[in-house]
C-alpha cells in the first residue's frame, strides 16, 4: 500500500483540455480512502494550483514551483528555497548577453 502520491498537473492530472476528468477524480478519492495521502507538485505557482487542489478536496500541502516552495493547506509557509538576487542578476545578465530565454 502507498502511503503518499504526489501527482504533477500538466500533462498527468489534467487532460488536453486542461481538465480533471471523472475517472481520475474518482481514482484520487479511492486513493484517500485506502489511506494514502494526495498531494499536487507542479512548476507552477500556488494560485496556479489551489483550485485544483480544493476541486479534489485535497488536504495536503501544495508544492510548487518545482518543490522550492510549500504551502499547507492553510496557506502557510512550510518550506522555501530561493534564489539569491545576486545570482538572479548573473543569470539574467548572462542570458541576455547569450540571446537566451530565462
Amino acid at each position: 500500500m502507498y502511503r503518499l502520491l504526489c501527482l504533477d498537473i500538466d500533462g498527468t492530472l489534467l487532460n488536453s483540455r486542461h481538465q480533471i476528468t471523472p475517472g481520475v477524480k474518482a481514482a484520487i478519492q479511492s486513493a484517500e480512502r485506502s489511506g494514502c495521502c494526495v498531494a499536487l507538485v507542479s512548476a507552477r505557482m500556488p494560485k496556479g494550483m489551489r483550485s485544483l487542489s480544493q476541486e479534489l478536496g485535497l488536504k495536503t500541502p501544495l508544492l510548487c514551483y518545482s518543490g522550492a516552495f510549500i504551502l499547507d493547506p492553510a496557506e502557510n509557509v512550510l518550506w522555501q528555497k530561493q534564489i539569491p538576487a545576486d545570482l538572479v542578476r548573473t543569470l539574467w545578465t548572462h542570458t541576455r548577453q547569450q540571446k537566451l530565454h530565462l
